[in-house]
């Protein structure tokens, strides 16, 4: 086995165990605003702002940090999801 190889793999299983999840079984994933609009594929400014509109997904609010999780996410996309262009004015 080569030295470069060696590193690699090394440093691959540090990356695995520094990256594991360590969450309880059935905890659910909590996103931060930049997490949340990159899994919707928004804008963080935009989540900022519907935040402050009540327009975007449910959050929770731990400290001065803002937390959405994968539900919530989920559910707000599905809301906006559909079939034609003639449901766009049922939207929430």
């Amino acid at each position: 086995m080569s030295r470069a190889h060696t590193a690699t793999a090394a440093a691959e299983a540090h990356a695995a165990e520094h990256n594991r999840d360590t969450r309880p079984e059935g905890a659910p994933l909590l996103y931060s605003t930049p997490e949340a609009a990159a899994y919707c594929r928004g804008a963080t400014s935009n989540f900022n702002k519907m935040r402050m509109t009540g327009s975007g997904p449910k959050y929770l609010k731990l400290g001065k940090r803002v937390f959405y999780t994968k539900a919530a996410l989920d559910a707000w996309l599905e809301a906006r999801t559909f079939k034609s262009t003639s449901e766009y004015g049922t939207a929430a």
